[in-house]
């Protein structure tokens, strides 16, 4: 009645949220399912206006179509969230601090190598909160060979992370 908000039916039909999902969880692990139909549209919204399409159903019906590589890469990555900021997750910090460090640079005493992947990486706030903790409070590697690697499946965040530039607010 008068009043009353009411939801609208998602705009994207069962197969074409399937196709969706499964693309995503193919290239980047991250499961959706059909309670985002509506995320997912939201944030198809600007790759449907760039691409002159009408509306959703139109933009995955011409991908599934052309199985076009870059528009599918574009689609993973608006559909996948970047979330970064320094020492983020407090706690792993903190275990990789306290616990996990401490082992690793101890079992690699004789090589004096450390390798770290810091997968899922966005802007890079995470694999340099590593390297700072790496320098502040194990001042032993300093001399060693130690190398971060650092990726992300979104190129323009990667692009953004390999600049190595921060704002003053990140």
């Amino acid at each position: 009645g008068p009043g009353h908000l009411q939801a609208e039916e998602p705009r994207v039909n069962e197969g074409h949220l399937d196709y969706v999902c499964r693309l995503v969880r193919e290239r980047s692990g991250i499961v959706l399912d059909h309670s985002k139909a509506y995320l997912i549209e939201a944030r198809l919204t600007r790759l449907i206006r760039n691409a002159g399409l009408p509306d959703v159903e139109s933009f995955l019906e011409e991908l599934m179509e052309t199985e076009d590589p870059e528009r599918t890469r574009h689609m993973v990555e608006a559909l996948t969230t970047n979330e970064t900021s320094f020492f983020r997750d407090r706690p792993v910090y903190e275990a990789l601090e306290r616990v996990i460090l401490p082992e690793l640079i101890e079992r690699r005493r004789g090589q004096r190598r450390l390798r770290i992947w810091s997968g899922a990486c966005s802007t890079g706030q995470e694999p340099v909160s590593l390297a700072l903790m790496l320098h502040d409070a194990f001042p032993s590697v300093a001399d060693w060979d130690v190398e971060i690697l650092a990726t992300d499946l979104n190129r323009s965040v990667l692009a953004k992370a390999r600049s190595g530039t921060f704002t003053s607010l990140e």
